[in-house]
């Protein structure tokens, strides 16, 4: 069977540590590994991925501007002539797709697949034309399905991570690699912004330290939104929380903590949860999104309603105090970790990929 032609478009494609390029990157090397053709449309890059993709034979153009594509007839010629010379044009975000969908209108409805990341955002919903649809999660699936009245029926592909360029199957860090955080440790990782939900994580910290005085909670993410260490502040907890600010890879991090909390209020999907699952560390998160994915069901983890910092702070002290409650939680992140290995991500998209062909 020959090797496919596949464009994939996104935004910003840098190795920063998004999760959404994060798992693009995963099934783009994976392809290649496959043997298919790939090329990367973005807005920008940085010198890093350029690397990377250039090391595994992947080509990558950067327009700089989707709207001076647009507005330049000699660019807008030639990313019309590249988008119909492929076989797939696989689209990340809304903007990148609209590009493509001008330069080829007639090619992108044939031809194209799109992979839903952030369904909370309403720009995605633009997304829902392509001619095959991917979610996060079956919950997300149904809801674009419901909301289109059957009229989009999406494909449901979790995301793969594990086996692949960054995440092994089996973590295990060497001892000089990881941090010391002290006993009772509860881990955050992810954006400061209000739908990753580190507020209601503070306030059910208030009520974890009534019974684990010693108990101390670390933040990983980009400290720029001091909305929330002023409320640290302001609550007297300056030194029950520590922000480390971003950490290029955070699965030391999670090694080492006693417990990793996801307390989202939205999530399409949640990669840090595969990443701490990988890392065996119990794992306490909101019941929202494609979160009881990321979960298996809630079989690798416990499941809160959202917000509900006083069943977050509940069961931080259940794991902190009980060792045999925590040993069970960490046996049971393997429980079907398999399904988000790189491997079984490629194959789920090759289906797809086959159905647009077919």
């Amino acid at each position: 069977m020959s090797s496919k032609r596949i464009l994939h478009t996104i935004n910003e494609f840098s190795l920063d540590g998004t999760g959404i390029t994060a798992v693009v990157l995963e099934l783009i090397l994976g392809q290649v590994d496959a043997g298919e053709r790939v090329t990367v449309l973005c807005r920008s890059s940085d010198s890093d991925m350029r690397d990377m993709l250039r090391e595994h034979g992947v080509k990558i153009i950067e327009v700089g501007s989707f709207r001076r594509v647009l507005l330049s007839c000699s660019v807008f010629g030639r990313l019309r002539a590249l988008v119909k010379a492929v076989d797939i044009i696989h689209v990340h975000t809304s903007k990148s797709m609209i590009c493509v969908l001008l330069a080829a209108p007639i090619h992108f409805f044939r031809h194209s697949v799109a992979t839903i990341h952030n369904p909370h955002q309403h720009s995605t919903r633009v997304m829902w034309i392509a001619h095959r649809v991917v979610a996060l999660s079956g919950v997300q699936a149904g809801d674009i399905s419901k909301q289109t009245l059957g009229f989009v029926r999406p494909a449901a592909i979790p995301n793969g991570i594990l086996g692949g360029y960054r995440v092994p199957m089996n973590v295990k860090p060497k001892a000089s690699n990881l941090p010391n955080l002290g006993d009772n440790a509860v881990l955050f990782v992810g954006g400061l912004y209000e739908r990753k939900g580190l507020d209601i994580l503070v306030r059910a910290m208030q009520l974890v330290l009534q019974t684990v005085p010693n108990a101390h909670l670390f933040v990983i993410g980009n400290r720029d939104r001091p909305a929330i260490e002023t409320m640290v502040t302001d609550l007297g907890l300056e030194s029950a929380v520590t922000f480390l600010g971003f950490r290029k890879n955070p699965i030391p991090y999670m090694a080492k903590a006693n417990v990793f909390v996801v307390p989202s209020r939205e999530e399409g999907f949640g990669n840090v949860l595969v990443e701490a699952r990988a890392a065996q560390v119990p794992i306490i998160a909101s019941d929202t999104g494609g979160i009881p994915t990321a979960l298996s069901g809630g079989r690798a983890g416990i499941l809160v309603p959202v917000g509900d910092f006083r069943q977050i702070a509940k069961n931080i002290i259940a794991v902190l105090t009980q060792p045999s409650f925590a040993a069970e939680l960490r046996a049971r992140t393997r429980d079907g970790i398999e399904q988000f290995t790189v491997s079984h991500f490629v194959a789920a998209y090759e289906k797809v990929y086959e159905s647009v062909q077919s």
